[in-house]
Order: structure tokens, then sequence, then C-alpha cells
């Protein structure tokens, strides 16, 4: 669907403006982490919708940690659960997270 790819285009843009930058696909599902990453991060993540992604991003970014991206062959399903209604929420909890950046609520990057 057209509207998916432009919303798509459109959420990468803002995201990396708002909490990540460098990263391809924030919203890709595969993720590894180490244990300490997870200990680390996961102590300070707040979302559970789709904007946990880019939240746990932003915290291993803010903390030093490397992000690799490995290329993935992916197939849209045309069955999808993603409703319209997710947008605006993706886009209220990626405001969130920028607003707790601002305000320094997630506290300072912490050594391992």
């Amino acid at each position: 669907m057209w509207y998916r790819k432009l919303l798509g285009r459109l959420g990468h843009l803002m995201i990396a403006a708002v909490t990540v930058r460098g990263i391809r696909d924030t919203q890709c599902g595969f993720k590894l982490f180490r244990r300490e990453a997870v200990r680390r991060i996961f102590s300070e993540q707040t979302l559970e919708g789709f904007g946990f992604e880019f939240e746990v991003l932003f915290l291993a970014q803010r903390d030093g940690l490397r992000i690799h991206e490995e290329p993935v062959r992916w197939v849209n399903d045309p069955l999808t659960k993603v409703r319209w209604q997710d947008y605006p929420r993706t886009l209220g909890e990626l405001l969130r997270v920028g607003w707790n950046r601002l305000r320094g609520a997630y506290g300072r990057a912490r050594a391992m």
C-alpha cells in the first residue's frame, strides 16, 4: 500500500530528528542485545507500544553502545495488524521520548 510506504518514510525522518540518527530501520522487529545492554537499557524503557523500539535504540545510542544493522529479506504480510490508529499513537510515543529526553527524564549515560 502506497500510504504505508509514505508514512514509513515520514516516520523515519521524524524518528531521526527526535531520537536516533544513523539507523536505517528502527521499526524492524529483529533486535539482539547483549545481557549487559539489556540490563542497562530496559531498566529505563518506559514505552510498550511500537515506540519501544526507537526508545531502546535512543537509550543505546545515548550510552554509546555499538549498534549494528544486518540486512534481512522482509516480505510484508498483507494481513498485518498495523491499524490506522497505530500511527498517531506511535507519533505520540515519539513525542514522549523526545520530551523525556529534553527534560532529562532518562538520566545520564551510565558506564557499563
